[in-house]
């Protein structure tokens, strides 16, 4: 499996498109933050997210929803 990764920047968020197949979750990972990623919807809808680890099972926290969260502001929640 691929694991597509680049910076997560407002013009590739922009350009983002769904490559999943069959409704599978489609997540393009940032180079730069280990965690930090954007997640596509079949439908087009995009959110940010965050993978970490709690008592070692593994979680995906949504940071916001693209559009009312910019790629910056997402980031930085990430950091904390």
């Amino acid at each position: 499996m691929a694991v597509d990764r680049a910076k997560i920047t407002k013009s590739v968020v922009d350009k983002a498109q769904y490559k999943g197949k069959d409704g599978s979750r489609y997540i393009l990972w940032d180079s730069g933050l280990s965690g930090f990623g954007l997640r596509v919807y079949p439908s087009g809808r995009k959110s940010y997210v965050l993978s970490y680890r709690h008592h070692g099972r593994k979680r995906l926290m949504v940071l916001g929803n693209h559009g009312a969260t910019t790629a910056a502001e997402a980031r930085n929640k990430a950091i904390e």
